[in-house]
């Protein structure tokens, strides 16, 4: 169940249209309605992780010859996109409800997810907020955690295969990767204090795992990290060849939610 908003429910029956009016029996009665009704009272859960979504980027800029319809723009600094950690440097007890979900909207194809390799693929618009094309560019992605119980632990890089794993949404769906020190350094490059709060408890980053972060008898950390890294390229492909003579001024918006399961 989702628990990032949680909500009381105040039933109200009514058996008539005078509300607080007591059930009677009516004669030969033909039936009516029951009607439902109370109070939704919405307030934020409490968890271990603390979320930062990126700042806009309006300085990527490229020069586009007229007639031209591509466009490839390098990016010169990272432009992170989604980071969560943990709020503490201890490492805290898992429960229900503490395990991050990732959602992208319709930025990513499914075999992104399968293949473990992701490029992110938005509309590009105008000012005036109509389609003028479509870009792309490789997105990373990078997920580290670290658990212990029982005698038994480890830290490792992260992959999540199902809903209830940690970081799903976000993070390939098998191991296509036994580098989680190429994913440290991916997430580090992308946002540079993302680790900070990171409790290794006592483990040496090795291989790849997934997690669920519910177990009240293990002690977790971690954190994840994604977006564009610095010396990629951004692809823009345009619906019409550009032919004015002033600067075709555009913009892309990527949705991002972390609910917690």
């Amino acid at each position: 169940m989702t628990v990032m908003k949680k909500t009381l429910i105040t039933l109200a029956l009514v058996a008539t249209a005078a509300s607080g009016s007591a059930m009677a029996w009516t004669a030969s009665g033909t039936g009516g309605n029951v009607e439902l009704g109370g109070s939704l009272n919405p307030f934020d859960s409490e968890t271990p992780w603390e979320v930062k979504v990126g700042d806009a980027m309006t300085a990527l800029d490229a020069q586009v010859q007229k007639g031209q319809t591509k466009v490839d723009i390098k990016v010169n600094n990272p432009i992170p996109v989604l980071g969560i950690r943990t709020k503490e440097k201890n490492a805290f007890a898992g429960n229900s409800g503490y395990c991050p979900q990732i959602n992208f909207g319709d930025a990513f194809e499914i075999e992104d997810f399968i293949q473990g390799k992701f490029t992110l693929t938005l509309p590009v618009k105008g000012m005036d907020d109509a389609k003028i094309g479509t870009m792309t560019a490789p997105f990373a992605v990078a997920g580290i955690m670290s658990f212990k119980s029982s005698g038994t632990g480890g830290a490792t890089g992260m992959y999540a295969a199902d809903v209830g794993d940690g970081f799903f949404g976000g993070l390939p769906l098998a191991n296509y990767n036994h580098d989680p020190i190429g994913k440290m350094k991916i997430a580090l490059g992308l946002m540079p204090d993302i680790a900070n709060n990171f409790d290794k408890q006592g483990y040496e980053l090795s291989g790849m795992d997934k997690v669920s972060f519910k177990y009240p008898s293990t002690l977790y950390s971690g954190f994840y990290a994604s977006g564009i890294e610095t010396g990629q390229t951004i692809n823009i492909s345009l619906d019409s060849p550009a032919s004015a003579d002033i600067p075709v001024r555009w913009k892309a918006s990527m949705p991002v939610t972390v609910t917690y399961i």
